[in-house]
């Protein structure tokens, strides 16, 4: 976590998926909001069998059933640009 930042969402797999900075200029997110469900589960699909290992890539593919927030993420992003 660098200085000045705190999380604002993480998972076990990316303690710090979202993170805002104290000069409240600035956040970095890790997750993909603006992928759809077809394309991440393609991305998935491309790299089962290489980079992803026996069983992560089944867990990932699991994970695209749960609801997501996508489009709550995509509104707080277009707020936080528009100032």
């Amino acid at each position: 976590l660098p200085p000045g930042a705190r999380v604002l969402a993480g998972s076990h797999f990316t303690p710090y998926a979202a993170l805002a900075y104290d000069d409240g200029m600035s956040v970095s997110i890790q997750p993909h909001p603006e992928f759809s469900t077809a394309f991440a589960e393609a991305l998935i699909a491309s790299r089962t069998g290489g980079p992803l290992t026996l069983g992560q890539g089944e867990a990932a593919m699991a994970s695209l059933s749960a609801p997501n927030d996508s489009l709550r993420v995509g509104d707080w992003l277009r707020g936080f640009l528009r100032g």
